[in-house]
Order: structure tokens, then sequence, then C-alpha cells
């Protein structure tokens, strides 16, 4: 977390963290501080949506690439659930996904695979008007029996990849590379409906578009 002053002076800028943090700390967990405190707390926003998807429904976005990296061993895919209640109830908007979807992203069979890298689905932002929707590509780490032969057996030797804790922030360099490499996998895997949505969305028409600013319109007193 970061302490920032929005409403002190600018010498007060200077200081990194408050002078009794504990107090601050309080503050924060009792719901005490407002953007007109002395200092509040900034955090990553995971203890309220963690996939990032809440800000960007608010803004309408067309196309939402989402990346579940959270520890989900059981892929009950709780943070993608927890966006799609909130996104309805504060926004209105609906988040799709059938359970076929998920499916295809649920690793099953021993050693359990999964037949897909990501799931698409479609945000609905006003009832009735399909012309408003969105599309939500969602990654989800899962190993896929076409993936690299490392890849696969990286995950012999370590049963938790790749959904370790997120307590474990010590990763060697071969933990890393492996879900550096996984990561690579899942993104490329991703690219061809990615682009895809991009192109349908460029070929929407959007109308009639007006004269622009820097053509003068013709004056019809002097046009014969």
């Amino acid at each position: 977390m970061v302490a920032c002053d929005p409403a002190g002076a600018i010498k007060k800028w200077r200081i990194g963290s408050p002078t009794i943090g504990f107090y601050w700390l309080l503050r924060e967990l009792f719901g005490a501080t407002t953007d007109d405190s002395e200092y509040l707390y900034l955090s990553d926003g995971g203890h309220f949506e963690n996939l990032g998807i809440y800000e960007l429904v608010r803004r309408r976005c067309k196309i939402i690439v989402a990346c579940d990296a959270s520890g989900d061993a059981l892929y009950g895919c709780g943070d993608l659930h927890n966006a799609m209640e909130r996104c309805r109830v504060d926004f209105g908007a609906e988040i799709e996904i059938t359970a076929d979807e998920i499916g295809k992203i649920t690793p099953a069979g021993a050693p359990p695979r999964a037949m897909a890298h990501f799931a698409t689905g479609l945000i609905h932002y006003t009832p009735g008007n399909p012309a408003d929707d969105g599309i939500l590509i969602y990654v989800k780490p899962a190993l896929q029996a076409s993936d690299s032969v490392d890849l696969l057996g990286y995950s012999q030797t370590n049963p938790a990849f790749p959904h370790d804790s997120t307590v474990d922030q010590w990763f060697d360099e071969s933990h890393f590379e492996n879900y550096r490499a996984l990561g690579e996998a899942a993104g490329r895997a991703a690219l061809g409906s990615i682009r895809n949505a991009i192109g349908a969305l460029l070929t929407i028409p959007m109308g009639p578009v007006g004269p622009s600013p820097a053509t003068p319109v013709p004056n019809k007193e002097f046009v014969s």
C-alpha cells in the first residue's frame, strides 16, 4: 500500500508515510477516511475486484481481455463471478459466459488437461440492444496436451503449478520461467480471437458522418 496526502501542503509530500501509521490504518479499517483526509491508503484494488473488469465495464469498453492469475486450483473462477455480480448490480451490465466456455478452460482427466487457454463471453451493456454488446476474453492458467514438453514436464515435478499459493513470493528461476512460458502460450492462443474481435469492431457501421469542421459548408443563398 502507498500512503498519499491529497489535501496537505506540498512540503508533506516529502514524507513517505504518516508519523503514526497505525492510527491511519485504523481509520482506513473503519471507513473513517475520505478524499479530504490528510492521508489515505491506495491499493491495487484486489480486495474489491481482482481482475480489473469492473472499471472497464464502467467505461463500456467493447473488448476486454482479462487474465485471471489468482490461485484457483479448483477452477471455481471466484474472481470472475465476483466481477460479474458487481457489474450487474452497479452498472446493470450482464456478463454472459456459457458453461461450455468455462468447461473448455477447466482441466479434466489424468493428468488434468484443459481444452483451451481462454474463454469468450458477451457483455450486455443495454438490455435488448445487441449493438451495444461488448466481448470479454477471459484467460485462465491451465495446461493443454498441446503445450510444450517442458511446461508439461514441470507440472509433474511441481503439482501445484500453475496455481501456486499467492503466499509463495519466492519463485526460483525455473518456476518463474515456466509461468512466463505458460502466459506466452495462453496469450498466443487468445491472439486470434482478440484480432477477430478488433476486426469486427472496426467494420461496424458507425452511421452517417457529418461534414468535417475543417470543410466549409456551402451557403445555400449563393448556390444556383
